[in-house]
């Protein structure tokens, strides 16, 4: 599974993404830039490889992309998404 999610900078700063940490190593996650100006916005991609475990990981899931940033008021930011995988056929 991939998605592309938008991360906005509602600030009046730079906003520098100085982290970025996911829950397991079958989620990957990258931004276009690390750093996002004031007003601006970047595009989050996350990838998500369900087979990562072989063919015993199959049901409901949910992974953390954790964005550490230089915002004062709320330097993490988490995203949380769900997967349902369904059993080998």
């Amino acid at each position: 599974m991939e998605k592309d999610l938008t991360v906005h900078n509602t600030g009046g700063a730079d906003l520098v993404i100085e982290a970025i940490i996911t829950s397991c190593e079958c989620t990957n996650a990258g931004l276009d830039s690390t750093t996002i100006p004031a007003g601006d916005s970047a595009t989050l991609h996350i990838e998500f490889d369900s087979g990562s475990y072989g063919p015993e990981l199959f049901g409901e899931v949910m992974r953390i992309v954790i964005l550490v940033s230089n915002d004062p008021e709320n330097s993490e930011a988490l995203i949380r998404f769900v997967a349902n995988i369904l059993p080998p056929r």
